[in-house]
């Protein structure tokens, strides 16, 4: 369903004509009445299950019969449509080859880089990509998988064949490649079905061990994992000066879900990915490919990091992770990526790479989805406050991160922007740097995913409250009444301080909350979606969770929450 649902939205974006009102029609599948059944048939489907249209007789729009009208019927309507054209019933013809003639080599080598392998997961309803390498030119190569079969030829000693999309299993399959010289590699229990990215620094390739929290592994659980951290990189320098064509950690593999194997896998990336598959039924793999302390000039490729004028990191060189971590995955297609990075920008010392942390992360999402091909859904978590007096000290402008990562967020497409300030590990913690609550941090990222990718709930329902609008309504000569709307606000708006009053807004008069320093101000909830606040008549920017709160202590300062409990997203916004 994932693909279906989010091919929709697509479809609504693009969509040249939609009825306002659903009318009904005697051709089957012709929802909106125009006689045709066709794609604007499923946009008026879909946004008829999502509330947003109204029918007389919702019988007419139980497409597959099954007396219930919802994201089954849309699908079942989209895979009609689908199906309908030529072009796709040619699509779906097998390719027919010549006989595979073998004339044995012992001088021939075939490669495969490791990113494909035993107990790996292929992407689902996507054309699959397979390449090596080859000693020699010009040898033809044949692959197996599925019952379906793919065919190259070496050229400049490399190659690479494609079979057609598959859909998700989880009855383990086996992937066979050869050459014709006689050489066969052959790689098993390989499910097909999604797989996610987790990126960034060190709370995102954080361990499960490492986190110290206890999970109980389901054996029976379509899950894979493949791990890679900073230590590849910072043990293969020489091999991370340019972009890798294969891991770059010989030892890495995928593997499946055992415990050794999820103790040392991220605890970010397993909490996600095994509720996934839990939730969906659907085989996950998850790939890590984040680097602690890593800077985000450390996962650009070169080409963006020149731009910036970048070329020194924290500890590795400017895109040494990418090339060493991500570069050797850009053949595999995937579902989503989970980045957790930002608090090598909020540090003192990094300071004020803080000011260009939207401009940053913008440049890198763009140049990393033109590289893999599409534009892929981003799950960005806002990152965390820091207790305890050292780390008050070390990161001092996280606040300003949290706020870039919000513009970035309203900058971009098809990103969704996950607050994780007020899960940040406590004074009592024994790491203070590395939350160990990733579990409820995942969990808030899949309620997201399972309703933006699967048609698993209402995304409403798991967003964060964010401003819609910001406003002056009132003003003297010496000071101003500010109003502030949010939407994804559920039943409405709570504080943390069981009344109307809310603290953790800040304003200022420029536009880096760092730059003079910005004042402290409560808010009063005056409705389900409304928070109004006074502030100087000098007042030209308000922001939100943009502070740590107090050393050592666990109260938070920033207490604006949903019905749902979720918090509000930080942000700075001027005040126009």
């Amino acid at each position: 369903m994932k693909k279906v649902i989010s091919f929709i939205i697509v479809i609504i974006m693009t969509a040249s004509c939609v009825c306002a009102t659903i009318t009904a029609s005697a051709l089957p599948g012709d929802t909106d009445g125009d006689g045709e059944v066709n794609n604007k048939d499923v946009v008026t489907l879909f946004r008829y299950v999502s509330g947003d249209k109204k029918a007389e007789d919702e019988s007419v729009y139980d497409f597959n019969n099954d007396g219930e009208t919802n994201n089954k019927d849309v699908v079942a309507l989209f895979r009609h449509v689908s199906s309908s054209g030529e072009e796709d019933k040619t699509n779906t013809e097998e390719e027919t080859f010549d006989e595979f003639i073998i004339t044995p080599d012992e001088t021939a080598v075939l490669a495969i880089p490791r990113v494909i392998g035993d107990h790996m997961v292929i992407q689902r309803d996507q054309d699959i990509k397979i390449w090596g390498t080859s000693n020699k030119e010009g040898a033809k190569i044949r692959g197996i998988f599925m019952g379906s079969e793919a065919r190259g030829t070496v050229k400049d000693g490399k190659w690479e064949i494609t079979f057609k999309a598959k859909e998700a299993t989880d009855e383990p399959q086996t992937l066979t490649v050869e050459d014709d010289c006689g050489n066969k590699l052959s790689y098993k229990d390989i499910l097909v079905g999604d797989v996610w990215l987790i990126g960034g620094q060190s709370n995102a390739v954080r361990t499960i061990s490492a986190t110290g929290v206890h999970v109980t592994i389901n054996k029976s659980l379509p899950l894979r994992v493949f791990q890679q951290d900073e230590t590849d990189v910072w043990n293969n320098r020489d091999l991370s000066a340019q972009p890798c064509e294969d891991v770059i950690n010989q030892k890495r593999r995928w593997k499946a879900a055992t415990s050794s194997a999820v103790s040392l896998f991220s605890a970010l990336g397993w909490f996600t990915g095994s509720r996934i598959a839990e939730e969906t039924g659907v085989p996950v793999g998850v790939i890590c490919m984040a680097a602690g302390a890593a800077s985000i000039s450390e996962l650009m490729p070169k080409e963006v990091a020149d731009t910036f004028g970048y070329t020194k990191g924290i500890y590795v060189n400017a895109s040494e992770h990418y090339n060493g971590l991500m570069h050797p995955f850009l053949n595999l297609k995937f579902t989503a990526m989970v980045f957790f990075q930002g608090e090598a920008e909020g540090g003192t010392n990094s300071y004020p790479a803080s000011k260009t942390y939207a401009r940053d992360f913008e440049a890198l999402m763009t140049e990393l989805r033109n590289r893999w091909g599409f534009d892929f859904p981003i799950y960005n978590v806002q990152i965390s406050d820091y207790p305890g007096q050292e780390c008050e000290t070390h990161w001092t402008h996280v606040g300003e991160v949290r706020a870039q990562q919000y513009d970035a967020y309203k900058a971009m497409s098809g990103i969704r922007l996950i607050p994780s300030y007020d899960i940040g590990s406590k004074s009592t913690d024994p790491d203070g740097a590395h939350s160990p609550y990733k579990k409820e941090l995942a969990d808030r990222i899949v309620n997201i995913a399972l309703a933006d990718l699967y048609g698993i709930g209402k995304a409403e329902d798991a967003l964060a409250p964010e401003p819609s609008d910001i406003k002056v309504i009132s003003s003297t000569g010496e000071e101003k009444e500010i109003e502030i709307k949010f939407k994804y606000t559920g039943g409405g708006l709570t504080s943390l301080s069981k009344t109307d009053k809310v603290s953790g807004f800040v304003y200022g008069s420029t536009e880096h909350p760092y730059d003079e320093g910005s004042t402290a101000v409560s808010g009063t909830i005056v409705s389900a979606d409304t928070v109004r606040m006074t502030v100087p008549a000098g007042c030209g920017y308000i922001g939100y969770a943009c502070e740590q709160r107090t050393v050592l202590k666990d109260v938070p300062t920033a207490q604006l929450y949903n019905s749902n409990g979720l918090p509000a997203l930080a942000f700075y916004l001027e005040l126009k």
